[in-house]
């Protein structure tokens, strides 16, 4: 993924804050350019290294690929738009090889067409959710038998079970989970409580310091042997978009059906048809980028705006920075959603004609950064 110049810094002092954070966000891209490398191979349990074997594990990965793309989980069903693509694995599979899983259990890694998929699906106006998947911010707090508190990768035995079960599970959904610090400031922030009453306020407020990007709180409840209860709030764009509750159930159903509920509404929200505005672009000015920190969030928003594909930088003069973004939706669609939750204000046309940053248009769409 190409990652776009840091501004020169302003003030002396911010000069290594500034370095530092470019520093920091090329290996973030690393990281995500690894992960979108995988995200069309599937890897599938199988018995032997029969032929037979091996085309039902093509049939059962490609099916379990497109589900997440589509926020289908168990798979499209038939009267789904995107099954007409299941039939026939063997036209989007470039290559495969077999591996050991945990437990010495034999696997086959079976690699997908990313653009012959996409093409597919495009030519049935199927909308999907890529490779390209904003980092969700995610809360998870637990009450075991009246223990309650925030949980994180940290933690462990009972309480890391949980997490892990969370974790595992947004992996097979391709959902980026986050989590936050558990500092000091995030533990007088939220509590169990906040999370599972549904306190968006309180919620909103401790995770400002994260940055623009999805937020999903968690609360499950063990209730009984084996019994679990959870609550899921999903936030974007400044709006509630998910409300769920699931359970009583097992831990893994109940977790299951909170991340059903959650990739399918981040798909709603997100997905965009493959090719019905390829090679469009929006350009725009970004004002109020004062220091590093403004630059980076702002890029971070512009990243995560649905239906933009590639953000270039193409100028940085003062506190104003002029980029061109490659869409893969309308580009009057992708500016109004570029303002939702409030961090970009739009600005007014300058007096010298009205500007719609279209390819035809001579002034970029302007916007303030207001974090």
């Amino acid at each position: 993924m190409p990652v776009p110049p840091c501004p020169a810094p302003r003030r002396r002092r911010r000069g290594a804050g500034l370095l530092a954070a470019c520093g920091l966000l090329l290996g973030l891209a690393g990281g995500a350019a690894a992960a979108a490398e995988d995200f069309y191979t599937v890897r599938v349990a199988v018995d032997s290294r029969q032929a037979a074997e091996r085309q039902a594990a093509a049939e059962a990965g490609l099916a379990r690929l497109v589900g997440r793309m589509v926020g289908a989980y168990g798979g499209p069903g038939a009267d789904h738009p995107a099954a007409g693509v299941l039939g026939t694995p063997q036209r989007f599979l470039t290559g495969f090889q077999y591996e050991r899983l945990d437990g010495d259990r034999l696997a086959v890694a079976l690699r997908f067409d990313r653009e012959a998929l996409r093409r597919s699906l495009g030519e049935r106006e199927v909308a999907v959710w890529g490779r390209r998947r904003p980092s969700i911010l995610t809360w998870l707090a637990v009450d075991l038998g009246g223990q309650r508190g925030l949980l994180g990768p940290a933690d462990s035995g009972a309480r890391g079970r949980v997490v892990a079960r969370l974790r595992a599970g947004a992996e097979r959904r391709a959902l980026p989970l986050m989590f936050p610090a558990l500092d000091l400031q995030d533990r007088r922030a939220l509590a169990y409580l906040d999370i599972w009453g549904g306190f968006e306020a309180r919620i909103r407020e401790a995770s400002a310091r994260y940055g623009e990007r999805p937020v999903l709180a968690v609360a499950l409840r063990r209730r009984g042997a084996g019994a679990w209860q959870g609550r899921w709030l999903l936030l974007a764009g400044g709006e509630v978009i998910a409300e769920h509750e699931t359970g009583p159930a097992g831990l893994e159903q109940a977790v299951q059906a909170g991340l059903d509920a959650v990739g399918r509404r981040l798909t709603e929200r997100f997905a965009v048809v493959p090719g019905a505005h390829a090679g469009e672009h929006l350009r725009l000015a970004v004002l109020g980028i004062e220091d590093e920190a403004d630059y980076l969030g702002a890029l971070r928003h512009l990243e995560g705006a649905r239906g933009v594909t590639r953000v270039a930088i193409r100028r940085v003069d003062g506190d104003r920075v002029t980029a061109r973004l490659t869409v893969a939706r309308s580009p009057a669609r992708v500016a109004e959603a570029l303002a939702d939750g409030g961090a970009l204000r739009p600005e007014a046309p300058s007096a010298d004609g009205a500007a719609d940053g279209t390819a035809g248009s001579s002034s970029p769409r302007v916007y303030r950064w207001q974090p």
